[in-house]
């Protein structure tokens, strides 16, 4: 992705060399923040536009019917917290019926826009209102989305990884600095983080230096990957 060329590009295994795929171009107003591309290679992204004083946002959805220009799903409005508005996304992903969830981080939930549908839902969170009970969240950050629709996400505030079934406002708490003295100890700084799961239901966190696995079965933290600094970290797995 092309945040300021607002275009976007595949890149085939061993190759350095990108081949365009979908994005307006530099004439466009809005800026590429953040996407998501599903198993049909339909592509979701977060875009923002600054006009001062204000800023805009929008969520895009780029297939077969307009891979230059996208197809608005959800925004065009400036920052807010009712539920045709948001404040951004930290992160989006979207589920196998091409429902997009964002971590609208600073009105402390996560929403769910559906297809054809300009109403927002709050799968997670409650708008304005952070803390630590299982029903809140502190800057939410990175999310992802299983086949049975259950949505994990890294409530980076609390310093921990949550889950919530479909229709469930409580989470379960997976694993948090207060349970795990290993993850404890590999502390990540809340304004950025990047989550996501394997195959066998390991849940792997970015950080702003490390990349951590967390395994259900053993309920240890182990580090990945180590490195002094990274700007807003990211991370998904391939399927394999």
């Amino acid at each position: 992705m092309e945040t300021y060329n607002k275009q976007i590009y595949k890149y085939a295994p061993n190759s350095t060399v990108g081949i365009y795929v979908a994005g307006p171009g530099a004439s466009s107003t809005y800026t590429l923040q953040r996407l998501f591309v599903d198993s049909n290679g339909i592509i979701y992204t977060y875009e923002s536009r600054y006009s001062y004083p204000i800023y805009n946002y929008r969520i895009q959805r780029y297939d077969s019917n307009n891979w230059i220009n996208g197809t608005i799903m959800f925004g065009e409005t400036q920052c807010g917290s009712d539920l045709n508005s948001f404040c951004g996304c930290v992160d989006i992903v979207a589920d196998r019926q091409g429902s997009v969830y964002c971590s609208d981080s600073n009105n402390y939930r996560i929403i769910k826009i559906t297809p054809n549908n300009s109403i927002a839902i709050v799968v997670a969170g409650v708008t304005n209102t952070t803390g630590s009970q299982l029903n809140l969240l502190s800057y939410p950050q990175g999310l992802f989305v299983d086949a049975n629709y259950t949505l994990y996400v890294l409530d980076a505030g609390n310093n921990r990884v949550v889950a919530f079934s479909p229709g469930n406002q409580y989470a379960r708490l997976l694993f948090s600095s207060s349970i795990s003295t290993s993850y404890s100890s590999i502390y990540y700084n809340y304004i950025m983080g990047g989550l996501t799961l394997d195959n066998s239901g390991n849940i792997y966190v970015a950080g702003v230096n490390n990349i951590t696995r967390w395994a259900p079965s053993t309920s240890t933290v182990t580090t990945i990957v180590s490195v002094f600094y990274w700007s807003a970290p990211r991370i998904r797995l391939d399927s394999k």
